[in-house]
């Protein structure tokens, strides 16, 4: 990688991947009408353009179908196309919302194919109640670092973060390798090679009901989804990077991908259907941030910074110091499926189907830290707080820290799934039996290093922050400058950093769906069904600094940096515009060889230091559920019920106590056991008056157990002078948050070319537990006469209401060419309020992850060989993190405060498509994303307040892609 920074000409880069890009199609997209010729085994039906509107088609699907999210009904044996109904335009495939007996909204493969999205959870953020964050609160494998890969990383529902959501492949619950919570990391996906997601809003008693917010399914093709005979597509494609580009990075990526199927036998009875996908994405962006402590208050009532009664800390924040970086890095994502099925006769149907997707991510983060002190504070890199002439007192700084950082950010992750199933009909009786397995691991094994020495790398004076776009920049005299330009020549400091962190999860199971069509006393069908899972589970996280631990890092003390034999290169701008200093670069390979060459950076970890942070366990829940298909008239009626038991165990490491057991506290490995049962009953009511329009109401529970960290995340006693214990441990008795849910929505369908829907929902939680990633969740301290013990508690009721809208129009009535034009768009509005009984906080708080608004609004062109879409999508501000701070900087300042609660602010988006098709087989589409150039991600301490930002600035991603089917 060029290492100096310069503009470059994004077109002209472009060019480079028009030769390339001579074949391919959009993994997942059904054959054209040439290739569909089926026996009557397996017919296809597809609503065309123009015809009659789609109610008139659109029989209602049977509640079995939605018991078993995962394969076809096993009472109306089809293909997928059968179900389908395309709609010419952007968005869902509203037709098969109309047709479905609970509220959800789907994208079909046709709907990804237009939409310029990284991943799928970026093509997610086109639905109604879905909102994509960019990242989590997962610790080291989360924040802001992987905020600045520029994508979309999880996924919430309704107003309810990952952790309250399942995520499902062919109706498989994915593994959950995330150490600190339940959230499923979905931007190892790609955007392609989906049959269609499925976003389920309210659940069925068929369906799992640990899901608060709702359950996304992301389904994969089979083979007699494209037809009699063999049929196959290959697709090739380039991707460029404006941000990468401008740091003379790598910016130019590329994909491939490839499928087959086959239907085949002498009446057609086997189906083989197999794919494989490589996507290789560059990436850049410039971060502004800021350590631990680097932020206080400008006015105190005395020198130990404590504030005045009824101060609100939120308005007059202050920023000591400041960490600017860049992060360049490449994502290589690949995988694939592949699937068996035999289908003797049109009442059997027996499958085996697999998935496995793969994401190597290696980022490196340079940083220039700005950080300022007083020098004449008792302690490095600390300010200290002077008397003003009205009494008050103001943070003193008199001189700033320059360090230099170098940090890697890499992450290797894997999501697997199979399942053997079969539907079977016999007569009035329909049975669905199937085993299943999932497994997951994400692990992260980063280097960093640093140079600076608090006596060597300073200037006089402070930063002098000037505040542009809401991002500090520094004000720097031609002396200071020379000063923070010069990190060559730091002095090293930490010579290696090496952090360890592995996770994973196996999952497996089974389960049996039946159904019996009655179909009398007003009941058409009862069904009835059993799962059982069970799953294992494991984190490790290992963090050693060699030259403290017997052994000499990655290159010698007493050097400089340049000295040090790992810096390859350099940029010259940090972040162009806004901090302009050299920095060195480090090559990532030669920094960990050399660390790892020395087997005295690892040998004398002690017990607590290597077992200190592992977490292990298993989880069996037990379910089963009935329910019964009604019919009054015009109104269908599905009341059911679902019991769970899930039974949890939990390992864990108890360090500290000076390594020793004693009758308070334990020493060493530990164990606990958690076990949850709920009752969730359930009643859905779908009423069609006419052939176009559906009203939905429903009344539905569902509960989300704990995080294992939350339950057992491990304990850490310590000893007072005075003998007594201070105990911190996990807590093995909180209660599952539990939900009642209340929906009511409508949808009228008059043309397949033309969709609005209006829905309503309301969410009652008891038990609520926010995120608060690697820290236990709403900590209290009991205090006893031989120890004190700090362990999570449940925070106390929440509630969620919200109104979603989405709309879809064609214009087929203006003359030709103009009947091609559409419009579309949809907006969400949420209100939360949740009590979490925390006394630092606010009595009635936001919830997480939550915005006010959501919307999409955008117009479309469909008609002849050419397509093309443009979209804006605006998301509103939400909460990111609880303002619990803590005392920083050894002062007195009580930064726990609702006014100091992390926001990540309102985004904006453009995106555009457009598609054209050379002849029935060969496509070509281009993609842009964030042709606006919007700051991707920005984040402050207090809702109105900008003194303490984050900022990560992207720039354009543009995609060529090209396909061939046949």
């Amino acid at each position: 990688m060029s290492k100096t920074y310069r503009q470059q000409s994004p077109w002209k880069a472009f060019s480079c991947l028009i030769p390339v890009v001579i074949v391919g199609v959009q993994l997942g997209q059904p054959a054209s009408a040439e290739t569909k010729q089926l026996k009557k085994a397996h017919p296809r039906k597809v609503l065309k353009t123009g015809s009659a509107p789609v109610g008139a088609k659109a029989k209602p699907v049977d509640v079995a179908s939605a018991a078993s999210v995962s394969h076809a009904s096993a009472t109306d044996l089809v293909s997928h196309d059968q179900e389908q109904v395309h709609v010419t335009g952007f968005g869902s495939s509203s037709g098969r919302q109309f047709k479905a007996p609970n509220e959800m909204m789907s994208l079909s493969a046709k709907d990804l194919a237009r939409l310029p999205a990284q991943n799928v959870t970026e093509a997610l953020a086109r639905l109604p109640g879905v909102t994509v964050m960019p990242t989590s609160m997962q610790g080291n494998f989360g924040g802001i670092d992987t905020a600045a890969r520029g994508a979309g990383a999880t996924v919430s529902l309704r107003g309810m973060n990952g952790q309250y959501n399942i995520n499902q492949i062919n109706g498989i619950d994915v593994a959950e390798a995330a150490p600190f919570s339940r959230t499923v990391s979905l931007d190892l996906l790609p955007p392609t090679g989906f049959f269609r997601i499925d976003a389920n809003k309210t659940l069925t008693p068929g369906m799992d009901g640990d899901a608060i917010g709702g359950i996304v399914n992301f389904e994969m093709p089979n083979a007699f989804d494209y037809g009699h005979g063999t049929h196959g597509s290959l697709q090739l494609g380039g991707q460029y990077n404006e941000k990468a580009a401008d740091y003379g990075a790598s910016a130019i990526g590329g994909n491939g991908a490839a499928e087959i199927s086959s239907v085949f036998g002498k009446s057609d009875e086997f189906g083989f259907y197999m794919s494989g996908y490589y996507n290789q994405r560059y990436f850049a962006a410039g971060e502004q941030t800021y350590s631990g402590g680097e932020w206080g208050v400008s006015r105190a009532m005395n020198a130990q910074g404590e504030l005045y009664p009824g101060q609100d800390p939120a308005k007059s924040l202050q920023l000591f110091g400041v960490d600017p970086q860049a992060s360049i890095g490449v994502t290589k994502r690949y995988g694939g499926t592949a699937g068996f099925e035999w289908r003797p006769d049109s009442a059997t149907r027996v499958y085996i189907q697999g998935t496995e997707s793969y994401s190597d991510t290696q980022q490196d983060i340079y940083q220039v830290a700005v950080h300022g002190n007083d020098g004449g504070a008792a302690g490095k890199g600390m300010i200290s707080y002077v008397e003003q002439a009205d009494g008050s007192y103001a943070p003193s700084i008199t001189r700033t820290n320059v360090h230099y950082w170098y940090e890697t950010n890499p992450t290797l992750e894997q999501l697997g799934t199979m399942k053997l199933g079969m539907d079977k009909k016999l007569g009035r009786l329909s049975i669905a039996p199937s085993a299943f397995l999932s497994w997951g691991t994400i692990s992260r094994d980063h280097i960093e290093t640093s140079a600076w020495n608090s006596g060597e790398t300073t200037f006089e004076g402070s930063p002098n922050f000037v505040y542009r776009d809401g991002m500090p920049t520094l004000g720097l005299s031609a002396a200071q400058a020379a000063v923070a330009n010069n990190a060559l020549n730091f002095p090293s400091h930490n010579r290696g950093e090496y952090v360890q962190s592995d996770a994973w999860q196996l999952r497996t199971g089974a389960s049996l769906d039946m159904s019996y069509r009655l179909e009398k006393f007003h009941i058409d069908m009862i069904s009835a069904g059993f799962k059982y899972q069970t799953s294992w589970r494991n984190y490790v996280n290992r963090d050693t600094e060699g030259q403290d631990n017997g052994g000499s890092g990655a290159y010698p003390a007493g050097g400089t940096l340049a000295q040090s034999g790992v810096v390859d290169g350099g940029l010259s701008s940090l972040i162009p515009g806004a901090y302009d200093l050299y920095t060195p670069t480090i090559s990532r390979s030669v920094l960990l060889g050399k660390y790892l060459a020395d087997p005295y950076n690892w040998k004398y970890m002690d017990k607590d230091a290597w077992n200190g942070n592992t977490i292990g366990g298993t989880e069996s829940v037990y379910a089963g559920y009935v329910s019964a298909q009604m019919h009054f008239g015009k109104l269908q009626v599905v009341p059911g019920i679902r019991f769970e038991q899930s039974d949890l165990h939990n390992t864990y490491w108890a360090s500290g106590n000076e390594g020793v057991s004693t009758a308070d506290a334990h020493y060493g490995w530990s164990a606990s056991n958690s076990h949850y049962f709920k009752a969730l009953p359930s009643i859905h009511l779908t009423y069609r008056p006419q052939q176009d329009t559906v009203y939905r109401a429903s009344v539905w529970t569902s509960y989300t157990r704990p995080s294992f960290f939350q339950l057992s995340g491990g304990s850490q006693t310590t000893r007072n002078d005075d003998g007594t214990l201070n105990i911190t441990t996990g807590n093995p008795n909180l209660k599952a948050t539990t939900a009642v849910n209340y929906d009511l929505s409508w949808q009228w369908m008059p043309s397949s070319t033309t969709s609005f829907s209006l829905s309503g929902f309301y969410k009652q939680l008891s038990n609520y537990i926010y995120d608060n990633g690697g820290s236990y969740n709403n900590q209290t301290t009991t205090a006893g006469i031989a120890n004190s013990v700090s362990h999570p508690e449940n925070g106390g009721s929440a509630t969620l209401f919200g109104v979603e809208f989405a709309f879809e129009h064609q214009f087929k009535g203006l003359p030709s060419p103009f009947d091609g034009l559409g419009v579309r768009g949809t907006a969400t509005w949420e209100m939360s309020r949740a009590h979490l009984n925390n006394a630092y906080l606010s009595s009635t708080e936001n919830m997480q992850d939550a915005p006010r608004w959501m919307t999409n609004a955008g117009a479309f062109y469909n008609k002849g060989p050419f397509q093309f879409d443009l979209n804006w999508r605006f998301v509103d501000a939400y909460l990111y993190q609880y303002g619990l701070w803590g005392t920083p900087n050894n002062f007195k300042t009580n930064l726990n405060s609702s006014s100091l609660n992390a926001w990540v602010q309102p985004s904006l988006n453009l995106d555009a498509h457009l598609g054209y098709a050379v002849t029935k087989r060969l496509h070509v589409d281009f993609s842009a994303q964030n042709l606006g150039v919007n700051r991707f991600y920005r984040l402050t301490i207090g809702r109105h307040s900008n003194a303490v930002p984050q900022n990560i600035l992207t720039s354009r991603t543009f995609f060529l892609n090209a396909g061939y089917r046949f």
